[in-house]
């Protein structure tokens, strides 16, 4: 029994020191493990949306995108459609929340993988509405 007692506290040690908070609490969304904003605009037509990552062609909002999580500070998110003329968006980074978490599981391995994984910004907001003049 001490055995067994002793046998599952080390594996909890070791699971919780290789843990690394942002990338669990984050999470893969999709199979790259990108981030995802949100578009919104209120257009009739569909568009076609671009970012670094993913075109989105003839597509209706709102929609998900997802962006390349290793570039998020300054990517552009194209918008086009036949009638309107569509502001860019730019992405701005901001520290995700859950980088804290390695201060209370202090490792080193943890801390590195939100750092490799790029989990420690996120997009500085998470929706945006779409600026458009018609042609």
């Amino acid at each position: 029994m001490v055995k067994k007692i002793v046998l599952f506290s080390i594996c909890t040690v070791v699971i919780l020191s290789m843990s690394s908070c942002a990338s669990i609490m984050t999470g893969a969304k999709n199979s790259r493990n990108n981030h995802e904003v949100l578009i919104e605009g209120n257009v009739s037509e569909p568009v076609t949306i671009t970012t670094s990552y993913k075109e989105y062609k003839d597509v209706q909002l709102p929609k998900f995108v997802e962006i390349d999580r290793h570039k998020i500070d300054g990517q552009h998110i194209k918008i086009e459609s036949p009638n309107y003329v569509y502001q860019d968006i730019v992405l701005q980074k901001k520290l995700n929340g859950w980088v804290w978490g390695n201060l209370f599981l202090p490792t080193i391995p943890g801390i590195l993988i939100d750092i490799w994984s790029n989990n420690v910004v996120k997009p500085k907001e998470s929706r945006y509405e779409v600026k458009f003049q018609p042609k």
